[in-house]
């Protein structure tokens, strides 16, 4: 009689005595990848059915999962960001928003394309040039793998090794060219779903596949994100996944409102290219009783996700991320779920601002008026459109009449804009100032009998 150990279960088989070893052993192993194969199946049949995004799914393997740089990034990506150290980062960064760029440190890929995103590159030929010079320059790359523009290490643009790169590029345009798609910071992580590995020979070059989408919840919700980058999809995918589960459980009815924070973490399957994913509970660090149910349902859901449901990160330091960080907070309206990802960014000041607002801007434009006698004895009145250049200190360096109403007006007009103070200035994500080359700025004069008449003064 012998005793097979499988997967939890215990099963017990009766062997006659005339049966030979070998026979004995082929019939044990025949048994035991039986077992495996209907322990597979179960669980298997246990993952969650997309039913209403079936389509979706059919189209998510065929475009992503088989053309997911994943196979063939163990040439560089060799390693991966472990859970313990996922865990560790939660803790240190969760409540940083990085105002360091991401690109940082790296040469970068200029696109011609608004919807390509500006890229990272980690690797190209002229890493390995046999120039020391060469070597320790940053480029920024075109998007055909020649040079645009190429800095020294004083930050000083180099014109002639540029001319010389372009000029002897059948030398050194061969090898693998190796770029992440507009990266992210995550939890201290800079990061991006998308990997472009382009191996060049003779100025001829191949493209490896590639996948786009970070996993299949923001797959099937790109059409909610128009124009936008790769982590706004991100969140829309986040919140589908509450929206799934709230279809799949009744837990959260009569809940008053809970919040916890997870780390989804990827499990390969023992001897299958299948992988499954777990829940970790980050926060807070002792639940209460209702927490924990929540929790544990929240989990019991994600752990029936199918395989391959979510792509891994590429970081800058050439690892794997497998993992996600979601807050879910739990109310008896639902469930949503938020990726950490949707805090971590920084917010982009689109324009220069007047200190106060517009506002201050419209009480600082009436006081410092002086309405010219010869355009009240006209009855002139009407908006003078000036448009200015504001430098990156936020200061009006430069300002001209780009729609006119009258000459007296508009030289008016010319020295509120010279009276004005410092804006504050226009900033990139990561709290760079920059010049805004074209500002326009309206500047109303109405005679008395239209005062109630409301300008905005700003455009």
């Amino acid at each position: 009689m012998i005793w097979i150990f499988n997967l939890n279960k215990v099963y017990q088989l009766h062997i006659p005595s005339s049966m030979k070893t070998t026979t004995i052993l082929g019939v044990l192993l025949a048994l035991s990848t039986a077992i495996q194969n209907v322990y597979a199946q179960s669980q298997e049949n246990n993952r969650i059915a997309f039913d209403e995004l079936g389509k979706q799914w059919a189209r998510y393997e065929k475009e992503e999962i088989d053309n997911n740089l994943f196979k063939v990034s163990h040439r560089y990506f060799t390693e991966t960001v472990s859970v313990k150290e996922m865990r560790e980062a939660f803790y240190k960064y969760k409540d940083q928003q990085f105002m360091k760029s991401p690109y940082e440190g790296f040469d970068s890929i200029h696109s011609l394309y608004a919807d390509a995103g500006e890229s990272v590159m980690l690797l190209s030929p002229l890493k390995s040039h046999p120039r020391k010079e060469i070597r320790g320059c940053r480029v920024i790359w075109e998007s055909s793998g020649l040079p645009k523009q190429i800095i020294d290490n004083s930050g000083k643009k180099r014109a002639d090794l540029l001319e010389k790169l372009k000029s002897s590029r059948k030398d050194w345009l061969n090898g693998d060219y190796l770029a992440l798609r507009e990266p992210r910071w995550y939890m201290g992580f800079a990061v991006s779903p998308v990997a472009y590995l382009d191996t060049f020979d003779n100025e001829n070059y191949v493209r490896a596949p590639f996948a786009s989408s970070p996993d299949f919840f923001s797959y099937a919700s790109n059409h909610l994100v128009l124009d936008g980058e790769w982590y706004h999809g991100v969140g829309e995918g986040a919140r589908r996944i509450g929206k799934l589960h709230a279809q799949n459980t009744s837990k959260h009815d009569g809940v008053q409102e809970k919040s916890f924070s997870v780390l989804l973490f990827t499990k390969a399957e023992r001897d299958s290219p299948l992988v499954s994913y777990s829940l970790e509970l980050l926060e807070p660090e002792s639940p209460d009783d209702v927490t924990k149910r929540l929790f544990e349902d929240f989990k019991h859901f994600v752990e029936r996700i199918p395989s391959k449901a979510f792509a891994p990160y590429f970081t800058t330091d050439m690892r794997l991320m497998t993992g996600r960080y979601y807050k879910v907070t739990v109310n008896k309206g639902g469930w949503l779920v938020e990726d950490y990802i949707d805090f971590s960014q920084p917010q982009e000041v689109d324009w220069p601002t007047f200190p106060g607002g517009s506002e201050a801007m419209q009480a600082f434009i009436q006081k410092e008026m002086i309405y010219p006698a010869e355009a009240k004895n006209n009855k002139e009145q009407g908006n003078v459109v000036v448009l200015c250049r504001i430098d990156a200190q936020g200061n009006i360096v430069k300002s001209k009449v780009a729609r006119s109403v009258s000459p007296s007006l508009d030289r008016e007009a010319l020295r509120i804009v010279s009276k004005m103070p410092q804006f504050v200035p226009r900033k990139n994500k990561y709290g760079k100032t920059f010049e805004t080359p074209s500002w326009t700025l309206v500047i109303p004069f109405i005679l008395e009998e239209n005062e109630n008449e409301k300008v905005d003064t700003v455009r």
